[in-house]
C-alpha cells in the first residue's frame, strides 16, 4: 500500500514536468458526492490510460486534502469536459 506522503511527494515531483494532457470527462450535470467525482475520475484516467496509478492516487490525494471547493479545483485542473462546445 502506498503511504500518503509518497503520493503527496510523486504528485509534487510531476507538478514541474511536462504537463499531462487532461482526463475527458464531465462534472456538469452529474452526481456531485465527492467520492463519485473521484471514483469517475480513477475509472475515467485509467480508462484513457492517463497516468500510472500512482499518478492518479496523488492527483486524488491532492483532491482530498482539502474542502469540497478544493476537491472541484482540482478536478477542474485535471479533466476536460467530452460535450461539445455549441
Amino acid at each position: 500500500m502506498t503511504t500518503f506522503k509518497e503520493v503527496k511527494a510523486e504528485y509534487k515531483k510531476n507538478l514541474g514536468a511536462e504537463s499531462k494532457p487532461k482526463v475527458i470527462m464531465s462534472l456538469v450535470g452529474e452526481d456531485s458526492n465527492a467520492f463519485s467525482i473521484m471514483g469517475r475520475f480513477r475509472r475515467a484516467a485509467r480508462a484513457q490510460k492517463w497516468g500510472t496509478d500512482k499518478e492518479i492516487d496523488a492527483v486524488l490525494a491532492d483532491a482530498r486534502s482539502g474542502d469540497y471547493d478544493h476537491l472541484l479545483r482540482v478536478m477542474v485542473d485535471h479533466t476536460e469536459s467530452d460535450e461539445e462546445d455549441d
